[in-house]
């Protein structure tokens, strides 16, 4: 809920300014998107790996004891459906409404629920019907998912997600693995590699650039400055 909270967010505040973009300059709209789209795909994907991560650690803590043990398989999966969910609200949003592919919307959510149903019934024969429905979900909004981005290409001649998004997809869902290891200490001597190993791709990526960081330190100072 609350990573959807966040692309919500986004598209609320872009929506008038990508549609005016698509109307006046398509070459500033496309730009315009992958700068934003990518510095969000990152933070998004940083918070889903650290709550799944640390998932099993902090329940128990708030908790105080093992009562919610028998929900950590459906953590990974489930919170992966809503990143890929995330990502099918903001290219909608801020791609699809303001170019009307209204007709390319409907398919896409035809994938969503089709997606869903086909993998729930064939899961069934294989999980119990919890672990079948999170798995149907992450596999419903992944081929939606993948719908927006054939369609973009298709349509605009845009990749809205190339290459190194899926690497840093990967690398987000081999970390949030190591939600199922039981050793703490393991978990928090690793982190901060992982989280070194992320911010790598990030930069080599170039999603977010040191001008990026430097202009966010220099903007956050300054805001301090004038409290």
């Amino acid at each position: 809920k609350k990573l959807l909270a966040i692309s919500d967010s986004f598209t609320d505040v872009n929506l008038p300014i990508m549609s005016e973009k698509y109307l006046k300059d398509i070459n500033e709209f496309k730009e315009l998107f992958s700068q934003n789209f990518d510095k969000l795909f990152v933070f998004i994907l940083f918070s889903a790996f650290t709550v799944v991560y640390w998932a099993p650690e902090v329940i128990r803590f708030v908790v105080g004891g093992n009562k919610y043990n028998p929900s950590f398989p459906y953590i990974l999966p489930m919170v992966f459906a809503f990143v890929f969910y995330s990502f099918v609200n903001i290219i909608k949003s801020s791609v699809f409404i303001p170019a009307k592919f209204i007709k390319d919307m409907i398919l896409s959510f035809i994938f969503l629920l089709g997606g869903t149903i086909v993998t729930y019934l064939v899961s069934l024969k294989m999980l119990d019907f919890l672990s079948a429905m999170s798995y149907a979900m992450l596999v419903g909004s992944f081929v939606s998912l993948i719908i927006l981005v054939i369609a973009t290409r298709v349509r605009l001649k845009f990749l809205v997600m190339k290459v190194p998004h899926f690497l840093l997809l990967i690398q987000a869902v081999a970390i949030s693995l190591f939600i199922f290891v039981p050793n703490l200490y393991f978990k928090i001597s690793f982190y901060p590699v992982f989280i070194l190993m992320f911010l790598w791709g990030v930069f080599m990526s170039k999603f977010i650039t040191y001008t990026d960081v430097k202009d966010s330190y220099v903007y956050l100072m300054s805001k301090i400055k004038n409290v």
